[in-house]
């Protein structure tokens, strides 16, 4: 019994850590187009009307990613990922965040549910939002290519 406690709650904590590493779009910031479509596979759109503003969207269970480039690279991306309950995201965020303190990141709290975050060459807002008429609450996470 006391097994199966310990090994649901690692499972849980696995499965958080794993979610926060979906939410990390800012490591494509800068990065070829390619590299993201090595990473989520096929796109489920991509407008390329536009050289200087290529638009790659990819919808997977519970998340919604965009990444907006040109032939330098990525230089936007969002992400939304949908969480169960508040408690499952909060959890995701401070993992999120832990590891950008660890890379570098400056971490301004606006308040419980939104962050600024920023280094040299890349700043971010990630905001956590209850979804209306349901349980449920994503993040939403968007980074941008920086001068600084």
């Amino acid at each position: 019994m006391k097994r199966t406690f310990v090994f649901g709650g690692l499972l849980m904590l696995l499965s958080v850590a794993a979610q926060a590493q979906e939410i990390k779009v800012h490591n494509f910031i800068g990065k070829a187009i390619t590299e993201v479509s090595a990473f989520y596979g096929k796109p489920v759109h991509q407008d390329n009307s536009n050289p200087d503003m290529v638009c790659t969207f990819y919808r997977l269970p519970n998340r919604n990613y965009t990444f907006v480039s040109d032939a330098k690279g990525v230089y936007q991306a969002n992400a939304t990922i949908t969480y169960n309950t508040k408690d499952e995201s909060k959890k995701a965020i401070d993992v999120f965040l832990k590891d950008c303190l660890s890379n570098d990141y400056t971490v301004d709290t606006i308040s419980t549910e939104k962050y600024k975050l920023r280094r040299q060459g890349n700043k971010m807002e990630l905001n956590l939002s209850p979804i209306a008429n349901s349980e449920n609450f994503q993040i939403i996470i968007e980074a941008k290519k920086s001068d600084d």
